[in-house]
């Protein structure tokens, strides 16, 4: 049975306030499916692409192109979390207009605005540097290898124009892995993106940390994610999928919340922090914390009207804030597929919100940007599906659901 009745018995938009939600439409990568879905804001398909290969990640790029990043089942290191060894750019209509192989990369990647493309792959670390690095536990039946993290500038033809290995920048004793994870990895980035032109930021979701690269000198601007506390090392973050750099330089991280130290229960939360202060900026966390929680998986975005979209990537589940931290959308992936270690499950890689003055939709869509044609679009886009219909069907919520909605939108 791929799911328990009693404990998810809504899939769907579960929740829509259009007066309080930021309009446009959500890029849904799973983790078990080979479509990626474009929905609009009543869950409705409006396109997919199907692809070759399980995608581990994907993005509207700003020729309207979808950049996909995909699992070779073949790879040598094909059985790490968030192995790839495949990128592709698909156009609108699923066809492959570039395509770049190489066994060792792994999760997400970065198109730059020259066109060239920052990839992340795994490179052995020396064997006695390796030998120095603090922390961890050795996995039964591993080869003895430990595998650090190279951030890679590719250019159209693929070939390498920089390339920056973290094994290089990285402390051994203060940058340990986290006791309860295997010394196979260390730093397991998941996250590389471009920041101006001489800047990359990355995410390193084993040692629980964030950091700006100089691109020039390699060497670290800054780091976050650890302090010292009364002479301990204590986490600020734990095991954190999903990172962001944000245009104000705050940082906005979906914290997973795994192998939380002194804690009965692990959680989820989506912060934004600012990283030189340290100090956390927002953030949203579920009372009781617990009832918040992917081991692994998920996102959170920040979106132009102040609210932020938040992945819970294990439930399949996605929520809308508006800025009080009031759920104003909500979401909860009716597609299932099955994992063969996992089985089956909705379980949601990443979702974006793209608005409807994003040049990247507007290519991806075909529209023009006259702000009738537009409103065309987005009319349409509610009756997929939907031929009989005359006007777009609300989620069903009782009124006394509305009326309390309402309220706490209000501050009461």
């Amino acid at each position: 049975m791929k799911k328990c009745p009693a404990r998810q018995t809504t899939e769907g938009v579960a929740i829509y306030l259009p007066s309080e939600s930021h309009f446009g439409f959500t890029l849904i990568t799973q983790f078990s499916s080979k479509t990626i879905r474009l929905i609009n804001m009543q869950g409705d398909a409006i396109k997919e692409w199907q692809t070759d290969y399980l995608p581990v990640e994907a993005k509207l790029i700003d020729n309207g192109n979808l950049l996909v990043t995909g699992k070779d089942e073949t790879g040598p290191l094909a059985s790490f979390e968030g192995a790839s060894g495949i990128i592709q750019e698909l156009d609108p209509d699923g066809n492959v207009v570039w395509e770049h192989k190489d066994q060792y990369m792994h999760h997400r990647a970065d198109r730059l605005e020259n066109g060239n493309t920052l990839i992340l792959k795994w490179v052995e670390v020396p064997a006695e540097l390796a030998a120095k690095v603090a922390g961890g536990f050795t996995k039964e039946g591993a080869d003895g290898k430990m595998w650090g993290d190279a951030v890679v500038e590719i250019d159209k033809g693929g070939k390498t124009v920089w390339e920056w290995n973290s094994h290089d920048h990285l402390d051994p004793e203060t940058d340990d892995i986290c006791p309860l994870c295997s010394t196979t990895e260390w730093g397991h980035a998941t996250c590389v993106q471009a920041v101006g032109e001489d800047k990359i930021f990355i995410n390193f979701m084993r040692i629980s940390e964030v950091a700006l690269i100089d691109k020039k000198t390699g060497e670290f601007d800054w780091k976050w994610g650890t302090k010292i506390h009364e002479g301990e090392k204590v986490n600020e973050i734990n095991h954190q999928t999903y990172a962001t750099m944000l245009e104000d330089n705050s940082v906005a991280i979906f914290d997973n919340g795994r192998h939380l130290r002194g804690e009965a229960l692990n959680y989820s939360r989506a912060i934004v922090v600012d990283p030189k202060t340290g100090k956390i900026l927002s953030g949203y966390e579920e009372d009781p914390p617990s009832f918040l929680f992917s081991s692994f998986l998920g996102n959170t975005q920040k979106l132009d009207n102040g609210g932020t979209l938040v992945v819970e990537g294990t439930r399949g589940h996605i929520m809308e804030l508006n800025y009080r931290n009031s759920v104003v959308w909500e979401y909860v992936t009716p597609d299932w597929g099955t994992d063969p270690i996992y089985g089956e499950n909705n379980w949601i890689i990443s979702a974006y919100r793209y608005s409807l003055n994003e040049d990247c939709l507007k290519k991806c869509l075909g529209v023009t940007s006259t702000w009738r044609t537009w409103l065309d679009v987005a009319k349409v886009s509610y009756l997929v599906d939907r031929e009989e219909e005359s006007e777009p069907v609300q989620p069903q919520m009782s009124q006394a659901d509305m009326v309390r909605n309402r309220l706490e939108n209000l501050g009461y």
